[in-house]
């Protein structure tokens, strides 16, 4: 009776003991299922933030495209303006040279009538001249 006494009592023992170790295993087994938990939210979370940092950066990319797009835009609208007043300016000068040019040729073409009427009224007046002298004479 003591020899069972004791059996009983070394395996309640026994029992208290692999109680403890399952209890433990079990408590360790929580810690490593919620380390794993807080490990994949924390996983998640980055990714987020890379996705989000992702989004963010193709998005300033995007802009800068945008906005550099609109600067040549707008470089070479005044490029073509300054253009478009180059040669307006010099059609213009073109014009000036061309009315000048018909000017002087004009006031030529008047010179040289005027000097075609006055040797015309010489010659006239020569030839009265030499008339009127061969009438005195004769």
């Amino acid at each position: 009776s003591i020899l069972l006494a004791n059996r009983i009592r070394l395996l309640r023992t026994e029992e208290e003991r692999t109680r403890k170790k399952i209890a433990d295993t079990e408590r360790k087994t929580k810690e490593v299922t919620e380390l794993r938990r807080r490990s994949e939210e924390r996983r998640l979370a980055q990714e987020r933030e890379l996705a989000r940092r992702e989004a963010e950066e193709a998005e300033l990319r995007a802009r800068q495209v945008q906005e550099r797009a609109e600067r040549q835009r707008q470089l070479h609208e005044g490029q073509r303006s300054v253009l478009e007043q180059r040669a307006g300016q010099s059609q213009q000068v073109r014009q000036e040279r061309e009315a000048h040019l018909q000017a002087i040729e004009e006031q030529r073409q008047m010179d040289a009538a005027i000097a075609a009427a006055k040797a015309e009224r010489v010659r006239a007046m020569a030839a009265a001249a030499g008339r009127s002298r061969a009438r005195s004479e004769g």
